[in-house]
């Protein structure tokens, strides 16, 4: 009778010769010499299959697949993980166009406005630096002398810049602008409308700056019968003709109007306010010089003209040559004797850069001889009074005064 036995494993019926458990692959009890490679289970030297798992014991296990993500998870996943960085880069690139536009609209506004431009003239008066004025307008009017806009004029003593300028309102139409602008200037606060126009060549591709089509004014110089003046302590020549002045190119400011050193004359420097405004009571850009005939030099003429006379009246003929007096008489006058009983008043007036001498009041002379007798001895006495004038003209040479007397008086 055969005996069977159980597993020992999980207590499964084993019948005789039986190797392994059937239900668990258990040895029996012997070493086992298999493992299954997909489930680790042992195995007897014999079995072909595991008893766990059923994996063929020749066939090396193939691990599972795991199970792949369904596609539309797939793409929310890295929809989700794309969109802070795209959403950030967005932002950055918002950001840095608001920055840039905020920054060229400061530029815009502070340097190429139609009110910047008339800020930055005003400046450059101030600062007395005329090329930095010059550079801010469209043009310079060619048909005055320009002697005025340069730096040494600005810079000079004799010229004062307009104070405390403010730009009340701008309007802008197209390419033109019109800016009214306040100053102070003589001790008054004046007003002026400035015009100015767009430049068409726009700076760095971007901006079109403005430029005054005005800012630069008149001022007329006159000093009759001189040849130059001083103008903030610039020479400036005049025209020796009927009209004696001249027009000059100015900026806005006060400009001091003076005669340079001068032997004959003298004359009380007169300021000229220009740029101001035409009602506003103030001197304007028209002024003229009222020379006036030195003491010093008057006093050395006087003394010039008066040896002239008297060496007129030491001449002993009724006709003496050169002279502004003379007698007459159809007869023969000896021993004549000219005495100046008064001497002519005159007056003396500039002319083609000389001094102009004219009567003012006659002088008187008289003069005494003897006629002698025709009998050949003694004679009568021959008197004679006259009214004579003083003419000519006086110049300056030689670091001296020259009285040089009229032509008809030389005759």
């Amino acid at each position: 009778m055969a005996t069977m036995t159980a597993c020992p494993a999980c207590r499964t019926v084993v019948l005789p010769g039986q190797q392994a458990c059937m239900r668990c692959g258990d040895t029996l009890g012997e070493k086992p010499v298999r493992t299954c490679a997909a489930c680790g289970r042992a195995s007897g030297e014999e079995a072909r299959f595991c008893a766990r798992c059923g994996h063929a014991l020749d066939t090396p296990a193939v691990p599972p697949e795991p199970p792949a993500p369904p596609a539309d998870t797939t793409d929310v996943m890295i929809g989700a993980a794309s969109f802070p960085k795209r959403l950030t880069a967005f932002l950055a690139a918002l950001f840095s166009l608001i920055v840039a536009v905020t920054v060229l609209q400061i530029v815009e506004n502070r340097y190429f406005q139609p009110e910047s431009t008339v800020t930055a003239f005003f400046r450059a008066l101030t600062g007395r630096d005329a090329e930095a004025a010059g550079e801010l307008l469209t043009s310079v009017p060619g048909a005055v002398d320009q002697v005025l806009l340069q730096d040494s004029v600005l810079k000079a003593n004799g010229y004062t810049p307009p104070d405390d300028p403010k730009v009340e309102n701008a309007e802008i139409t197209g390419n033109d602008a019109t800016v009214r602008v306040s100053f102070q200037l003589g001790g008054q606060r004046h007003e002026q409308s400035l015009y100015l126009v767009r430049d068409s060549a726009a700076t760095a591709g971007l901006f079109h700056r403005w430029r005054l089509a005005g800012g630069i004014y008149s001022l007329d110089v006159a000093a009759a019968g001189l040849d130059s003046v001083l103008v903030a302590g610039t020479p400036v020549a005049l025209p020796l003709d009927e009209y004696p002045t001249v027009t000059l190119a100015a900026y806005p400011g006060a400009y001091t109007v003076s005669l340079p050193e001068h032997r004959l004359w003298a004359a009380q420097p007169a300021v000229a306010y220009v740029g101001g405004s035409a009602d506003d009571g103030v001197s304007g850009t028209a002024v003229e010089l009222l020379p006036a005939v030195k003491d010093s030099a008057r006093t050395e003429i006087d003394e010039q003209i008066r040896a002239y006379l008297d060496e007129c009246a030491g001449k002993r003929t009724l006709t003496p040559s050169g002279c502004p007096f003379s007698s007459y008489s159809y007869q023969e006058v000896r021993k004549v004797r000219w005495k100046i009983t008064q001497y002519p008043q005159y007056d003396l007036s500039p002319a083609g850069g000389q001094l102009v001498v004219t009567t003012v009041n006659y002088g008187m002379a008289e003069v005494s001889g003897i006629v002698p007798s025709s009998f050949g001895a003694g004679g009568y006495p021959y008197s004679d009074q006259v009214t004579f004038p003083i003419s000519g003209t006086v110049t300056e040479s030689g670091g001296g005064l020259t009285y040089q007397p009229a032509a008809e008086a030389m005759d």
